[in-house]
C-alpha cells in the first residue's frame, strides 16, 4: 500500500489517472484503489479503477471500470463501454464530482453515472496493483500488465486538461 494520509480520504470532487497496459483477459485487475468490503450492512467504501470481465449485470469483458463505495449494495460504477482485451497501453482517468463518476479511456469519455450518495472513505491504505486494499487472494489480487505514471487530484479536471494529459504521454 502507500499510506492512507488526509489527501487521499477522497469523497467528492477528485481525478485519478493512471497508464496500464495488460496482455490478459478475463478476472478482476486492481490499478489504484482505496476500496474495503463491508459486511454489515453489506455494502463496500472507497473508491477502486480496475479492468473487470463480465459479471454481476456488468455488460462486456475487459472494460476498464471505477466503482466507487457509499456504503450501500449493489456499489456503483462507471465503466467504459469500450473492451480493452489487448496489450496496448492505455490512459484511463476517472473523475468524481459529488454526484457523478465520469469514466476516460485515452483521453475520451467513455462511461458516466450519476450517484445518489457521496462516496465514503474506506479507512484502508491506498494502493496500487491490487483490487481492493487489503485483499489479495486469488483473480482479486495483483495486476497482471504493468502500471505507470499513476497521478491523483483533489479537484476535477476539465475534458480538456484530461485530453492534454493523455497527449503529453505519447
Amino acid at each position: 500500500g502507500i499510506g492512507n494520509p488526509a489527501q487521499l480520504h477522497l469523497t467528492e470532487d477528485f481525478t485519478i489517472s493512471a497508464w496500464a497496459t495488460l496482455p490478459v483477459t478475463g478476472g478482476y485487475y486492481g490499478i489504484v484503489g482505496k476500496m474495503k468490503f463491508v459486511r454489515l450492512p453489506r455494502g463496500m467504501h472507497g473508491w477502486m479503477l480496475y479492468r473487470g470481465m463480465n459479471g454481476g449485470g456488468i455488460a462486456g469483458d475487459n472494460q476498464y471500470r471505477f466503482t466507487i463505495g457509499d456504503g450501500e449494495w449493489p456499489p456503483h460504477f462507471t465503466e467504459s463501454y469500450v473492451t480493452h482485451p489487448d496489450s496496448e497501453w492505455h490512459f484511463i482517468t476517472v473523475v468524481a464530482e459529488k454526484y457523478e463518476i465520469r469514466i476516460y479511456v485515452d483521453g475520451v469519455q467513455t462511461g458516466s453515472m450519476t450517484l445518489l450518495n457521496s462516496i465514503v472513505d474506506s479507512g484502508e491504505y491506498a494502493s496500487i496493483g491490487k483490487m481492493y486494499s487489503s485483499h489479495s487472494a486469488g483473480e482479486y489480487g495483483w495486476f497482471r500488465g504493468i502500471i505507470d505514471e499513476v497521478k491523483i487530484w483533489d479537484y476535477i479536471l476539465s475534458d480538456e486538461e484530461i485530453l492534454r494529459e493523455y497527449q503529453r504521454g505519447l
